[in-house]
């Protein structure tokens, strides 16, 4: 389905020439300091005031890759259906059409309706297509890694209008998901709701926190994160202080109370070692990453992980949906999952909640907050070469992801992520913390290219139950390497 959607702009346009030909003259020197033009905007960015693109069309193709978000309505297109995000995702977009002059022309893939679809669609309506005819992709973050290391996408790095340095940008996450660091292709910021919603995230239950340590407050874990000790040693502690035997049954029951979930697939084994500070690869004098997973401090980390899995009384094995009901009915003290579960909760849990950023591996790392593979990004296809083109979709985009964070965002973290009264500023302000601290290797997000290894914990911990990473990574390890060699070589020959 394809959709034109025109917004007059007479009206604005017209106050703009009123007002750019009846500017004041410069206040003598001895008068009051006046309020400049840029101090008075209610705009956050930059932009030149009397841009104006003649009402030339923004082609923006999207579909839908994750039945459960609708992208439509809180990424692309929003709507007036009452669904406070969607309509502020509805106003933005037609305040960036009226302040610049432009018309957003969206198409749809209907047909799309799963990651792999919907990259299929892409290449098949865009790619292979070589098609000039859109403006902006909407794509699948770690699909349109893939497709970008194929050279089918063109890097944004001088993208004009663009100013990379303002903050409602994600440039460390962007760049740090290149495949080499000089050339940014995927992007990310406050203009898709996805770059929040699919934050990795740690929540816990505030009652049962008080309820299991007496004495002490829920607020000593904000406490914790701000002094630098929320780390690997100290939350593991934790989690197996809160174990309680509910049932009076022996050994470690689906009916007792835990201080955290494990489940035996990727999930465990990808966000702890990812959001841990560490880092997988490091970049040479090129650009390019090597891996360096084979270190000490890799190896200590893989065997803390794996007792925290295997030999913690407070972790428990439980499916998805198992350990969402653990949470919201009470007995278990910490669920870590994506921020969008914060909508969940505040609709079905009876007591109040608190949010933080994972545990960092040791007081020595930083905090790592990981943007999960499933999120949305946006891409200019390599066939879009025309500067005046470019200067529309760069102005654009720049528009985009500052009214988005001062219409949009402000009205997710209000009503999407709803925390009980008690707790919201903390909370507030931990999200600002865990959205900061956005960072994390490229071996995550291209771990497909790369012989699948985001997987490697999961099979030395999982599969192999060991907790010696030296010899997983002496099995392992050359298929990696040889997949990473493979993949600059062949990204190499399709630079611009």
């Amino acid at each position: 389905m394809k959709k034109r959607v025109r917004l007059a702009a007479a009206m604005l346009m017209l106050l703009a020439v009123f007002a750019s030909c009846n500017k004041p003259a410069a206040p003598p020197a001895d008068s009051e300091p006046q309020q400049t033009e840029a101090e008075t905007s209610p705009y956050l960015d930059h932009l030149p005031a009397d841009l104006d693109f003649n009402q030339e069309e923004v082609n923006i193709f999207y579909g839908v890759y994750d039945p459960n978000f609708d992208c439509k309505a809180l990424e692309v297109e929003g709507n007036t259906d009452g669904d406070f995000v969607a309509e502020k995702v509805y106003k933005r977009n037609e305040e960036v059409q009226n302040r610049l002059n432009v018309f957003f022309d969206f198409t749809q893939v209907e047909t799309s309706s799963d990651a792999a679809t919907y990259a299929a669609a892409i290449e098949q309506n865009v790619i292979h297509a070589q098609s000039t005819e859109y403006d902006l992709v909407y794509h699948r973050a770690a699909n349109a890694a893939v497709h970008s290391n194929m050279g089918y996408f063109r890097s944004v790095n001088d993208l004009p209008y663009v100013d990379w340095d303002m903050s409602y940008w994600f440039y460390n996450q962007m760049e740090a998901v290149s495949l080499n660091s000089s050339r940014i292709y995927m992007i990310l910021g406050d203009l898709l709701i996805s770059n929040y919603s699919n934050i990795s995230t740690m929540f816990f239950n505030m009652d049962l926190y008080e309820t299991l340590f007496p004495g002490q407050s829920a607020s000593d874990l904000y406490d914790m994160v701000k002094n630098n000790e929320w780390t690997w040693e100290n939350y593991f502690a934790i989690v197996a202080d809160a174990y309680q035997d509910n049932d009076g049954i022996d050994g470690a029951t689906a009916g007792d109370t835990y201080g955290a979930n494990w489940e035996n697939g990727t999930r465990t084994c990808q966000y702890y070692p990812y959001t841990s500070g560490l880092r997988f690869t490091e970049r040479d004098q090129d650009g390019f990453p090597s891996f360096t997973l084979n270190n000490d401090r890799t190896v200590s980390m893989v065997e803390d992980l794996y007792d925290f899995i295997h030999q913690n009384p407070g972790t428990y094995m439980m499916t998805y949906d198992e350990a969402q009901n653990k949470f919201l009915n009470g007995t278990m003290l910490f669920y870590s999952y994506f921020l969008s579960l914060g909508k969940v909760i505040s609709q079905n849990a009876e007591f109040e909640y608190g949010i933080l950023p994972f545990p960092k591996y040791d007081e020595l790392t930083d905090y790592t907050s990981v943007l999960l593979t499933g999120a949305g990004v946006y891409v200019i296809p390599y066939t879009i070469q025309d500067e005046e083109r470019l200067s529309r979709i760069g102005a654009t985009l720049e528009a985009l992801c500052a009214s988005g964070s001062r219409l949009v965002v402000p009205e997710y973290y209000e009503t999407v992520v709803k925390i009980k009264e008690s707790g919201t500023e903390q909370n507030k302000e931990m999200i600002e913390f865990i959205r900061d601290h956005l960072q994390f290797d490229l071996s995550f997000w291209m771990s497909n290219s790369l012989g699948k290894v985001a997987s490697t914990f999961q099979q030395c911990i999982l599969k192999d139950q060991s907790n010696n990473y030296s010899s997983t990574w002496q099995k392992y390890g050359a298929t990696y390497e040889g997949a990473l060699k493979s993949l600059i070589e062949q990204y190499s020959g399709k630079l611009e």
